[in-house]
């Protein structure tokens, strides 16, 4: 058995240029595995960030403000995926002499084109590394069934791969660690700072600018049918090609009641606690760590019915069915006239909480990435948690 720590390399290529959940979450788990793992762990990042090794690359925003631009009017969606191929393409281009300097045992990303990339270097290379593909994207088995380990943020999408025939060994279900934290402002000053008086009804969504998976549109279309001009907008995001399609929606149907921002992590916990209802109107998810994260903030939560929403969640009171106009609308307005009282939204918390904290899930994260080594603990390890529920233990 070895005796030197496990060399992990953690990698982002978007970390430190955007704020979505696949950075946010990675930052995340650096930080807990730098200051609680005997791992020799090293972040790499393709945008500046504390404690990463910054990578080269051509980042997507840039592509997207470049001339090639014109291209997102054909189809806006297939424009976002190429300008984030370029990033993926030219961070691992870039990042192959940081593969000879470190040499690591154990490589985790969430990024599909990327992975392949890493492959494709053990075989041109020789490199020993195993790669953890985290699912964070809802991607089919078909996407990822040739990395070495599939971590599941959620447990249907683990059964959905053992229905697909993949085999058990070589999964876990193992989510995010998630931390949330709670401002020492009141709330009054918490909304206050974002703008809005105690009058307000302010409905929240944490998610990307975009129309094909987050359905913002379908959120200004929903909220604008609500016959309050009291109730106003916080989209808390990033730009992507049709973000300004839906600017010029939210101007015709809510006109001066919708913020647009980007928001540090800090910030975006500060706009939860601030905000009346959270709404995350997306159909599917791979996880979803704003509802999570909504949850602990103790707003009240609406999302549609599908895998990750009834892992996140637990609960049929926060899941609705949001395929249809008018049912959005018709739930809000439900809960403007009847808000939830402080003891469910304290109780959902808690349930959130046991299952993303780290303390839960740092011994599991660690069991699986020495099993992968090849040098798993003496007791237990992913084989075992391929279906689990942290609730349950609680």
């Amino acid at each position: 058995m070895r005796s030197d720590k496990i060399k992990l390399a953690l990698i982002s290529c978007g970390l430190g240029n955007v704020h979505r959940g696949f950075e946010v979450s990675t930052a995340r788990l650096y930080k807990t595995l730098k200051e609680s793992s005997a791992f020799d762990v090293r972040l790499f990042s393709g945008g500046k960030h504390e404690g990463a090794k910054f990578i080269w690359n051509i980042p997507r925003d840039e592509v997207q403000r470049s001339p090639l631009n014109v291209f997102s009017r054909f189809n806006d969606r297939r424009f976002w995926e190429f300008c984030y191929g370029v990033e993926q393409i030219s961070f691992a281009l870039a990042l192959l002499p940081d593969l000879f300097s470190f040499q690591p045992d154990v490589i985790w990303t969430k990024e599909v084109p990327f992975g392949y990339f890493l492959d494709a270097y053990r075989k041109m290379f020789g490199f020993k590394y195993k790669i953890i593909f985290a699912n964070g994207g809802a991607f089919r088995p078909p996407t990822y069934k040739d990395f070495d380990f599939i971590q599941h943020l959620q447990s249907e999408s683990y059964k959905d791969a053992i229905d697909y025939g993949l085999p058990s060994e070589k999964m876990a279900t193992l989510t995010n660690f998630l931390y949330f934290q709670k401002s020492s402002q009141p709330r009054k000053e918490l909304r206050s700072s974002f703008g809005y008086s105690d009058e307000d009804w302010v409905v929240i969504c944490v998610a990307a600018w975009n129309r094909y998976h987050k359905r913002i549109d379908y959120l200004i279309e929903e909220v604008a049918q609500i016959p309050d001009p009291r109730v106003k907008l916080m989209l808390c995001g990033h730009p992507e090609p049709d973000t300004t399609y839906l600017r010029k929606l939210a101007d015709e149907k809510l006109p001066g009641r919708v913020q647009w921002l980007t928001l540090s992590e800090a910030k975006v916990h500060e706009a939860l606690q601030a905000s009346d209802a959270f709404v995350l109107p997306s159909l599917n998810e791979g996880l979803g760590n704003a509802m999570a994260e909504a949850a602990l903030a103790e707003v009240p939560v609406v999302c549609h019915s599908h895998p990750a929403s009834r892992f996140v969640l637990n609960d049929e009171r926060w899941i609705s069915d949001l395929s249809k106009p008018g049912l959005l609308a018709a739930k809000l307005m439900e809960l403007q006239a009847h808000p939830p009282d402080k003891e469910s939204l304290a109780s959902l918390a808690k349930s959130v909480h046991n299952v993303f904290s780290a303390e839960a899930l740092l011994p599991r994260f660690c069991e699986m990435v020495q099993t992968v080594q090849g040098t798993p603990p003496s007791e237990g390890g992913p084989r075992a948690l391929g279906k689990y529920d942290l609730r349950a233990e609680n």
